[in-house]
């Protein structure tokens, strides 16, 4: 985990790199749920796995922790 000075120094670069990158470089990125679209946009690879990990972790984390 970082520490609250790293983290901030971590999201003022993202900042400046996704200031610089082209929008052209950044991979499509498409979520489905269902069947609907639910977001359909350039995203960096970064903010996919952060935001995947944030929503889906803890919901598959309860169901391991409802196994025992």
């Amino acid at each position: 985990m970082l520490t609250s000075t790293a983290a901030a120094h971590t999201h003022r670069l993202d900042a400046r790199i996704r200031a610089l990158l082209p929008i052209s470089l950044l991979p499509r990125f498409c979520l489905l749920s269902n069947g609907a679209v639910l977001v359909e946009q350039p995203m960096p690879l970064r903010d996919i796995v952060t935001g995947l990990a944030e929503v889906e972790l803890p919901g598959h984390t309860k169901q391991l922790l409802d196994l025992r």
